[in-house]
């Protein structure tokens, strides 16, 4: 190792245990422990996980008011039961966490059809100040009015999910409606404080790839905290025949590579989640969601991931049996070790974190 690269690894070490003294000087010793157990267990991977999550989904609802063309409910079909969680209920959910750092408030549905929503924001903020809460949305209910109860509540940022810089685009991927959510999020935008921050997300797609930079300058113009991109998950494709796969490959990598520094050239933040190995053959990321992301159904049943979040594939039910169980259960334990063996099991087949290849 060159004097360089010691120098560096010092410097990464050193930067690491900062962050760590100062997560135990903000959120406690035992939620800094668990984080870094959780971490291990991350890189780790083994079948029985003594952490607690560090990141929780909540499916809020599993009702929506759009029918997106790359969304599960248009590709694996529309829940058979459908309804939104109780505060209640989320309540009693909530309860059995512990050390928790981030909570999504969204899944298979439009979370702002859920009225009890901001309770349910207040709710998490009552057990911590310092648990990140956010959810995603289509826009189509958002208003100032609304911004600003969430924000009072506790809300950290609120996601629209646009997927267009332009209404032909957007009316072929999520079905219309692309002026009304692009003036209610300048409105949010526009509104006095205290909001949420607000970002704007598009799922990279084949009708989109032309509007990368466009979106990114809508984005700026609309005065949202950041944009955000992230491949289309192979878990929802029909192999070979999805008219929204990219297959444009050299055109998208371009234009996202163009629209990454236009937004660094606006000053504005700027996240992309490679997922797509056709796009980025060094993007595999090994499956995290088994090991510190559970995701909750609107009905309390734990199941692997957002990507599963059908009744059948539920690995227990939280109304019945207690999370510290069912997370080391014989269903999880068995769909850890057959992940990790390369044996992946069928309702993970495509999905781009389950790939044999990779790092273990």
């Amino acid at each position: 190792m060159t004097a360089r690269s010691t120098g560096e690894a010092e410097g990464g070490m050193a930067a690491r245990a900062g962050r760590l003294l100062a997560m135990a000087r903000d959120r406690g010793v035992a939620t800094t422990l668990n984080h870094v157990a959780a971490a291990i267990a991350v890189r780790r991977r083994p079948r029985v996980v003594r952490s607690w999550p560090r990141f929780l989904q909540f499916e809020v609802t599993s009702r929506c008011n759009m029918a997106c063309a790359q969304c599960s409910r248009s590709t694996l079909g529309v829940p058979a039961r459908q309804g939104h969680m109780s505060l209640t209920l989320f309540e009693s959910l909530l309860g059995q966490f512990h050390r928790y750092q981030s909570v999504t408030l969204h899944g298979l549905g439009e979370p702002l059809l859920n009225p009890e929503l901001p309770a349910m924001v207040k709710a998490v903020r009552a057990r911590s100040a310092h648990v990140r809460v956010g959810f995603n949305t289509n826009g189509l209910r958002l208003t100032p009015d609304l911004a600003r109860s969430l924000a009072e509540a506790g809300l950290d940022e609120i996601g629209v999910s646009l997927d267009a810089a332009s209404s032909d685009t957007h009316r072929a991927v999520r079905g219309g409606g692309f002026e009304e959510i692009v003036a209610r999020v300048r409105a949010v935008c526009a509104s006095r404080e205290p909001r949420p921050a607000m970002a704007l997300a598009l799922v990279v797609m084949e009708p989109n790839i032309g509007e990368l930079v466009q979106f990114v300058e809508l984005g700026k113009s609309l005065g949202v905290d950041r944009v955000s991109l992230c491949d289309l998950s192979m878990r929802w494709r029909a192999q070979g025949a999805d008219p929204m796969a990219v297959r444009s490959l050299d055109a998208a990598r371009q234009n996202s590579l163009e629209a990454e520094r236009r937004a660094r050239e606006a000053g504005l933040p700027f996240w992309y989640t490679r997922l797509d190995r056709a796009l980025w053959p060094d993007a595999f990321i090994p499956c995290f969601y088994l090991w510190d992301y559970p995701y909750i159904t609107w009905e309390g049943r734990l199941t692997p991931c957002c990507a599963l979040p059908y009744a059948e594939h539920s690995l227990g039910d939280l109304r019945a049996t207690p999370f510290r169980r069912l997370w080391n259960g014989p269903a999880y334990r068995a769909m850890r070790a057959a992940l990790v063996s390369g044996r992946i099991p069928p309702p993970c087949a495509n999905c781009h974190h389950a790939s044999p290849e990779g790092p273990p």
